[in-house]
């Protein structure tokens, strides 16, 4: 065909495409690994169609530092997609965790890295995230629960009482006191005390500890006034509870001489404090035992003790103070705890402000503060005497020595019993230790018309998140103030009046380069979020004022069930167990505690696991449930759930969950009700598939069961599910001809595994029916060629023998004849043919013997004839010449 330029020739070309349609695949592994086989340890595939589940489980790690875990997603499909991650929605626990993923696209067979991070905030607290990952066409689906466990510090002493013994009047004694930081973060400490006006002194009041690492710290007792002296010391330590260490020393004068205190009288005392005991005096508890009132041992302590226990945080802060709450009544109180002069303008002027003490106790007891008229701030009259549950003031005096300055001091007053000035006596040596009764001061000498310095700092924050706890429980935390600056910083906190959020301590001095860690309580009176900004005013300026927002949570007990708070089985054979995963979703920030009640009558029914436990902050747990029904009904049970706070006033709450199941009964049938297996080679084995079916609406468990060796099956125990077909292979094995009948049965079991237990009769499946039968080879036909075709068929057939060769063929023979190795000793068990040749001059012409066999039975047959050599067997003598030579085979097949 010619085509031109001005021709126009329209083509029209068509084609069959075929395409794919693929969904997007991911897989999560471990960083460095590509095989789908090595996932995460903790990777699980949930039961009923759920999403597959990998936890990403984080040891504790310190609060604030970040630790960090890496794997690895790879794509598996044949096309490229689009990686989404997605938070699951959460309002109980703050978002500490947080994916780097530096490539969402991937094509086919790609890998991309994945990693999480964990930086938690909130000391001792179990966080528990979910994430959902997935691909843009929903193909598949991987939840991944990020868990993690905040730990604080370990911070301790190496031993929590120094004894500094007895000490003259105006001389000093010296102890080390080692401070160990057993974690891996640094440590921030403060001790309480006023080095310069205490009587016991530490050379470094407030530092810095680094990980794994100690220090020794030289504490000094120095004393004027010739008494007894007893402090227990707070430490008070950033994201750590309290520590304490007790201080003893007595000082001597050369008049006054008192008992020297010890460690055995602290706890004489404490063991008094729980019987009620301390609010006498030793000369009055002596008295009382000499009358009998009181029994006490050998010792003195009393006979019955009862135990209080409390931890570190509460003793620090429930003083009946600073705290509405108090352990017991103090033996002597003060009015006030500080004292807050403020501005000073005249040097020369006297600036007082009156305290009052108060005796609790049952004796007089002697009152007696530290320091004299020398120091900025002291107390007048110093030592006083306060009769049994009477009042006395003193008067605070500030006194400083130079202007524009920041003042600030702990003053210490000890009262004791008056009687144990005289303790000698007394028959037995009951010495109770004094009480430390602490006063802290502040005032500046700035005028109105000057500036006070200009505050540099630092806080560790300025939102303060309290952990979250139940009603009737309280909460600490801690913040920590550094002074960057070369001038001291005056700190005033303001209060919160509903008595909700507490801080100890709210006033005092920072002094330039160093630290002050502050303590906070929390105690909510009411379920909900609570939340409190608290001034913190800066050297006496109303310019220099920031804000700590406070905030914590009251919680009740919640949570939220799956499905609704429905609980639903599949139908059930009865006797046996149908199982359901039901989830439980705790909705608060505090742990708590479940347990699943149910009727007698349900319990016959319906069993759980675990049956009460534990369940963390947005933890979604899985319970597994167990229907066994007994009838051939439709039942509802009501399980409820039983949710307690574990700590605080231990609020309950509980979750009504209906749960539906249907007992019915299952039964299996066979496609076919007998099975043919004919024609099969006795000694031979043949499998034979057998189809089973379960018509019913339930699930079976059976095990199935045969009554003759002849038939084998490949596993007797299985599972069928409702509406489904299952293949089993039975092996055929007859030993003998013949035709047999072997029945199949099946029984129930209460479930698959070797625990199970028969339930019912066993149940007839099916027949089958096996044939076997051997081969069988007749000759028919025989004749001759060469040096001996002058025979007729008939000498032939006779020579040969073959009536009797075909009447053994027809024969069954033993199993072993059916082997295709052939020994020695099988042919000696065989029967034997004589077959003749006839005989022939020597170098005549070869006979030619040509045999037909036909194989007259209904299964192929394979033969083969089998030289002596084949199976080595021993040449007769007869074969040999007369000088020993073997003569060779002539006889060719």
């Amino acid at each position: 065909m010619l085509l031109t330029c001005t021709q126009h020739v329209m083509i029209k070309v068509s084609s069959n495409s075929l395409s794919v349609g693929k969904f997007a695949h991911l897989v999560v592994l471990p960083t460095g690994v590509e095989s789908a086989a090595e996932r995460l340890v903790n990777s699980s595939q949930r039961e009923g169609g759920r999403d597959e589940e990998i936890v990403v489980q984080f040891q504790d790690v310190a609060v604030g530092k970040t630790a960090e875990k890496k794997f690895k997603i790879k794509n598996t499909s044949a096309v490229k997609t689009e990686i989404q991650l997605v938070r699951q929605n959460s309002s109980v626990t703050p978002e500490v965790f947080t994916f780097v993923l530096n490539n969402k696209n991937l094509q086919p067979d790609d890998l991309v890295t994945l990693s999480v991070k964990f930086t938690p905030m909130i000391i001792n607290e179990v966080c528990i995230e979910y994430f959902h990952l997935h691909d843009r066409s929903g193909g598949s689906k991987t939840t991944i629960k990020c868990v993690g466990t905040c730990k604080g510090l370990c911070v301790s002493f190496a031993s929590d009482t120094i004894q500094f013994g007895q000490l003259s009047c105006g001389k000093t004694s010296t102890k080390s006191l080692e401070i160990i930081n057993s974690s891996d973060c640094e440590a921030h400490y403060q001790f309480a005390l006023d080095s310069s006006e205490s009587v016991f002194k530490i050379d470094q009041r407030c530092g810095t500890l680094q990980p794994r690492s100690s220090k020794k710290l030289i504490c000094s007792f120095q004393a004027t006034q010739p008494i007894n002296y007893y402090k227990k010391l707070a430490c008070v330590i950033h994201n750590q509870e309290p520590l304490f260490v007790t201080l003893l020393g007595t000082c001597h004068s050369d008049a006054v001489k008192p008992a020297i205190l010890e460690a055995r009288h602290v706890d004489w005392y404490n063991s008094l404090t729980y019987r009620g005991l301390s609010w006498y005096s030793p000369e009055q508890i002596d008295a009382m035992e000499k009358e009998g009132n009181v029994c006490l041992d050998g010792d003195g302590i009393p006979t019955r003790q009862e135990d209080h226990q409390h931890t570190a945080m509460e003793e620090y802060f429930h003083d009946g103070y600073y705290s509405h709450l108090a352990f017991a009544v103090p033996h002597v109180s003060m009015n006030v705890r500080d004292i807050d002069f403020g501005r000073r303008i005249q040097l020369d002027s006297i600036m007082q402000k009156s305290i009052t003490l108060t005796n609790h106790t049952k004796d007089k007891i002697t009152c007696v503060w530290m320091g004299d008229t020398s120091h900025v701030f002291h107390v007048t009259p110093n030592s006083c005497d306060i009769p049994p549950l009477k009042s006395t003031s003193f008067r605070v005096t500030f006194k400083p020595t130079a202007p524009d300055q920041f003042y600030g001091a702990e003053l210490e007053c000890y009262a004791f019993y008056k009687c144990l000035t005289e303790y000698w006596q007394l028959e037995r040596e009951y010495i109770s230790p004094p009480w430390c009764l602490p006063l802290g001061t502040t005032g500046h000498t700035f005028s109105q018309q000057s500036e006070t310095f200009l505050p540099k700092l630092e806080l560790s924050s300025q939102k303060l998140q309290f952990p979250a706890v139940s009603l009737g429980e309280s909460s600490f935390t801690s913040l920590l103030l550094r002074n960057t600056g070369a001038t001291p910083i005056q700190y005033d906190f303001s209060n919160d009046n509903s008595g909700v959020f507490l801080m100890k301590p709210y006033r005092g001095i920072v002094e330039e380069g160093q630290q002050q860690v502050f303590l906070l309580h929390m105690s909510p009176t009411k379920a909900g979020r609570c939340e409190k900004v608290l001034q913190l005013r800066l050297n006496d300026d109303n310019r220099n004022t920031q804000k700590v927002v406070l905030v914590g949570y009251a919680e009740e007990a919640a949570v939220k069930l799956d499905n609704d708070g429905f609980l639903f089985f599949r139908p059930t054979c009865l006797n046996t167990f149908s199982t359901q995963q039901y989830g439980v979703r705790n909705t608060c920030r505090v742990p708590l505690r479940f347990e699943w009640m149910m009727s007698s009558d349900d319990a016959k029914l319906l069993t759980v696991s675990p049956q009460s436990g534990t369940i963390a902050p947005n933890e979604h747990q899985m319970h597994k449930w167990s229907f066994k029904p007994k009838e051939e009904s439709r039942t509802l049970m009501k399980p409820v759930l039983v949710v307690t706070t574990t700590r605080g006033r231990l609020l309950s709450k509980s979750y009504l969950v209906p749960a539906e199941g249907k007992g019915t009964l299952g039964s299996l049938r066979a496609a076919e009700s007998s099975v043919d297996c004919h024609n099969i080679l006795a000694g031979c084995m043949e499998t034979k598939n057998i189809d089973v079916f379960n018509d019913s609406d339930c699930d079976l468990h059976y095990e199935l069961h045969v009554d003759s060796d002849k038939v084998l099956l490949q596993k007797c125990r299985k599972i069928l599910r409702a509406r489904t077909i299952q293949t089993i292979e039975a092996t055929v094995q007859p030993t003998t001809c013949g035709t047999f009948t072997v029945a199949i049965s099946y029984q129930l079991l209460s479930s698959a595994d070797d625990t199970a237990v028969y339930i019912g009769e066993k149940r007839h499946l099916c027949y089958v029916v096996v044939s076997a039968v051997f081969p069988t080879l007749v000759a028919t036909d025989v004749s001759c060629h060469g040096s001996a075709s002058g025979r007729n068929k008939m000498q032939l057939w006779n020579l040969l023998n073959l009536s009797r060769f075909n009447s053994l063929m027809m024969k069954p023979l033993p199993l072993s004849s059916t082997s295709q190795k052939t020994t020695e000793s099988m042919m000696a068990s065989r029967p034997q043919v004589d077959m003749s040749f006839g005989a022939a001059p020597v170098g005549s012409e070869d006979c030619i013997i040509n045999l037909t066999i036909a194989n007259t039975g209904t299964i192929s047959t394979n033969w083969s004839f089998v030289f002596p050599s084949d199976v080595q067997l021993e040449v007769p003598y007869w074969t040999s010449s007369y000088e020993g030579e073997q003569v060779p085979s002539n006889v060719k097949y």
